[in-house]
């Protein structure tokens, strides 16, 4: 077992860290106290937030800063942190309305003030989780307020006390908010960054590799809630239906295997293919149908209406293309409805539905209501479907969301929501969540999704009911995007 740092709360950590042991070690002293302790005969420096404004003083002070990162011990779980610094502030997470960094998802938040600055701990849940998450994330920020000279001098003196130590960074960026990383020893990735956002600032971070790693496997696709699933999931079932199509309308499905979404220009190809099944019955029509609403549902998402209102004037298609921002469903004529009342007659009528699923059934009143009943009596009806999964997930994800909902605990207008509202229904909506999710991960074949692997990320604070701040289906966060799996 992982041999623990014996933590103490970091002002008398920074006063001692470097100090030679000794059996008549004084008191603990505090900042208030001043910046100068003395312990055994010498004198420490223990440092103020305007010291860094000091040009004297801040080689000292940057030098505190990096004691006290290098004696955090990584990895520890909540629970041996929590006895080791029984008095630090610390608090649970709870989810809100806003958008939310990567770095927001922690389970557990302490914070501490030395070394000129505030420090923040954040623990979190590493896949495989186990039982409990663990520290591995640390943040230094000054607590004084600095101008873009100090700023500058504290980043050049870092640096160069870095490259020192451990090497040259890494990794670097440019830019108006530029950075450098180096590695951190043992497991870990030290990063400082100069920050401009409402005042000039320095950073420090540090995080582990496995945390590292992970938070830049999901911003190579992440973009707003849900989008990186999306893109995975769509283009998958673009290329599918394109191979579907290809024998009878080529010109369709080749403009389905388009690279991000269809174009525009297939206008024609569209409705040429309408016209050909207008008529018919059975899985053509059906595919037919089903690939014209994807291709419109994509148009609505990335044209305005000075792009498709001329489309729609001069090239009837049947139904009505609508301007649909990403972050709002709107409602529409859709060609899903024919196909799923007629779910499980064949492939394309269980897409349809799965679709709609997805997309809350283009209602803006709670529409995890509906997402649950429908998706729960078509999971009775139809249990050998070979989308059972992908409607298990979205039902799984609407008890999620009704439960994460009441978890929230902001009043308005931090959340366009009354957290109260779903308070009494929110055990049972946790209980059905996790139990749906156990099932669609033992029933799951092939390749790790995003989705899945988000899933797995959630599900350990749902069993310990720690807000995951997932909406997937409240109106403000329904986007359309397909999140089923």
């Amino acid at each position: 077992m992982r041999r623990l740092f014996p933590f103490v709360s970091l002002a008398f950590m920074l006063a001692f860290a470097s100090a030679p042991s000794s059996a008549a070690a004084s008191r603990p002293i505090s900042q208030a106290e001043g910046a100068i302790a003395t312990r055994t005969g010498r004198q420490r420096y223990l440092g103020k937030p305007e010291d860094l404004s000091v040009p004297a003083l801040q080689g000292e002070a940057i030098k505190r800063v990096l004691i006290a990162l290098r004696n955090v011990r990584l990895h520890t779980t909540w629970t041996e942190w929590r006895k080791r610094v029984p008095l630090l502030t610390c608090e649970e997470f709870h989810g809100g309305a806003g958008w939310m960094d990567h770095h927001d998802y922690f389970v557990f938040r302490c914070e501490d003030e030395a070394a000129c600055g505030r420090v923040e701990y954040f623990s979190y849940f590493m896949p495989p989780a186990g039982d409990e998450p663990t520290l591995e994330y640390v943040r230094w920020t000054p607590l004084a307020a600095l101008d873009p000279e100090t700023v500058d001098s504290l980043f050049a003196a870092t640096t160069d006390t870095l490259t020192r130590i451990y090497g040259p960074p890494f990794e670097r960026s440019g830019g108006s908010a530029p950075w450098l990383k180096f590695r951190w020893p043992p497991g870990g990735e030290l990063k400082i960054c100069k920050t401009a956002l409402r005042a000039p600032a320095l950073e420090i971070t540090l995080q582990t590799v496995p945390l590292a790693t992970l938070l830049h496997e999901e911003a190579e696709l992440w973009v707003g809630e849900g989008r990186g699933e999306w893109v995975e999931n769509d283009y998958l079932l673009h290329r599918e239906i394109a191979a579907a199509l290809r024998p009878r309308w080529p010109e369709f499905a080749a403009a389905m295997e388009a690279p991000y979404w269809p174009p525009l220009g297939a206008a024609p190809a569209v409705r040429a293919a309408l016209a050909d099944v207008k008529g018919e019955r059975g899985e053509q029509h059906d595919l037919v149908f089903f690939a014209a609403d994807v291709w419109a549902a994509d148009q609505s998402r990335h044209h305005g209406p000075d792009v498709l209102q001329p489309i729609e004037s001069t090239a009837p298609l049947g139904f009505h293309l609508v301007p649909r921002p990403v972050w709002t469903t709107d409602e529409r004529t859709s060609l899903l409805d024919s196909l799923v009342a007629r779910a499980s007659e064949n492939r394309w009528t269980d897409e349809a539905f799965l679709v709609k699923q997805v997309r809350g059934w283009d209602t803006c009143d709670d529409p995890f209501r509906l997402v649950i009943e429908r998706g729960d009596a078509f999971l009775r009806e139809h249990p050998d479907s070979r989308l059972r999964n992908e409607i298990a997930m979205t039902v799984a994800q609407a008890h999620e969301t009704a439960w994460s909902l009441a978890m929230a605990r902001c009043p308005r207008p931090d959340c366009d929501w009354d957290w109260e509202d779903y308070v009494l229904d929110a055990p049972p909506h946790r209980e059905a969540a996790i139990a749906l999710y156990e099932r669609v991960l033992r029933e799951h074949e092939g390749p790790e999704t995003m989705a899945i692997s988000g899933l797995k990320r959630r599900l350990p604070r749902l069993r310990l009911d720690v807000d995951t701040n997932f909406h997937r289906y409240h109106c403000e966060d329904a986007t359309g995007f397909d999140v089923s799996e």
